[in-house]
C-alpha cells in the first residue's frame, strides 16, 4: 500500500514538472504575475523616469528624453512579468511552449476565422457609431490616440515594437487568458472566467476613455481572443498569436502615418 502511494506520489510530481497546468488544482504561484505587473508597469516606469529627468537636469541641466525613457522602463517592467514567470517555471515552461506553438498549424483556419470576425465586427461597430450623438461619438480611442503620441518620437520605435508587438501580448495573454480563465477557471467555472476576463481585458483599456462606447472594439478584441483561447483547449500560444498579429497590424498603420 505504502509502496503504491510513494509510486503515485512519484507519477504525480513528474507530471507537475513535466506540465504544472494540468493539474486540477490552480498553480497559486502563478498569481504572483498580478503584483508584478501592478507594481512593474503602473507604478515603477513613471517612478524610475521622473528620477532619471531630475537627475538629468540636476547633473546635466536638460531633459533626459522622457519619452525614450520612459518606454525603456516600460518594456523592462513588461519584461519582468515574463521572466518571473519563467522564473517560476523554468523546468516546465520550455516543453510546454514548444509543444502549444507545434499545435498552432492546427488553428490556423480558427485564426483566420477569429481575425475577420474581429475586423468586420469592429467595421460594423465603427459605422454604428456615425448614428450616436456626436458627444458620444469618437474617431480613435483614447487608448490608441495616447499610443499614437508615442511614435513622434522615432528614437523610440524599436522599444514601441517589442513592447507593443512582442512583449505586451505575451504578458496581457498570461493575465487575462492564462491567470483568469485558466487557473481560476478551474474555481470558478471556465464560461464565468471567460466573462471576467473579456470585461477586465476590455476595461484596462478604456481608463481614460471620453467616451462610454470605446469600449466597444476592446470588447469585439477581448472576445474574439477569448473565444480563439477555449475553441482551442485553451492553448495560449493560438491567443498570443492572435494578440501579436492584430498589435504588429496596427503598428505598421501607425507607423505610416508618421513615415
Amino acid at each position: 500500500m505504502n509502496h503504491r502511494m510513494t509510486k503515485n506520489n512519484r507519477i504525480s510530481s513528474m507530471t507537475y514538472h513535466q506540465n504544472p497546468w494540468r493539474q486540477p488544482q490552480m498553480v497559486k504561484r502563478d498569481f504572483l504575475l498580478i503584483l508584478v505587473y501592478v507594481l512593474g508597469n503602473m507604478y515603477l516606469p513613471f517612478i524610475l523616469a521622473d528620477a532619471i529627468n531630475w537627475l538629468s537636469f540636476t547633473l546635466l541641466h536638460r531633459p533626459s528624453g522622457l519619452t525614450y525613457t520612459s518606454q525603456l522602463y516600460a518594456l523592462l517592467a513588461q519584461l519582468s512579468v515574463v521572466l518571473i514567470f519563467w522564473a517560476l517555471h523554468y523546468r516546465a515552461l520550455l516543453n510546454t511552449a514548444i509543444a502549444r506553438v507545434k499545435q498552432l498549424q492546427r488553428y490556423i483556419y480558427l485564426m483566420i476565422i477569429v481575425l475577420l470576425v474581429m475586423y468586420v465586427a469592429n467595421i460594423v461597430y465603427a459605422n454604428v457609431m456615425q448614428f450616436l450623438p456626436e458627444h458620444w461619438q469618437f474617431h480613435d480611442t483614447q487608448n490608441e490616440q495616447e499610443i499614437r503620441k508615442l511614435f513622434s518620437n522615432i528614437k523610440v520605435w524599436p522599444l514601441l515594437f517589442l513592447n507593443i508587438v512582442i512583449i505586451t501580448p505575451i504578458v496581457e495573454e498570461l493575465l487575462f487568458r492564462h491567470l483568469l480563465i485558466h487557473e481560476l477557471g478551474k474555481k470558478l467555472s471556465y464560461p464565468v472566467m471567460s466573462i471576467i476576463s473579456i470585461l477586465l481585458f476590455a476595461g484596462i483599456h478604456v481608463t481614460d476613455a471620453t467616451s462610454p462606447f470605446e469600449i466597444g472594439p476592446y470588447l469585439i478584441m477581448a472576445t474574439s481572443f477569448v473565444v480563439a483561447y477555449n475553441m482551442s483547449g485553451r492553448n495560449l500560444a493560438v491567443t498570443i498569436a492572435l494578440h501579436s498579429f492584430n498589435n504588429l497590424l496596427s503598428f505598421i498603420l501607425t507607423l505610416l502615418q508618421f513615415l
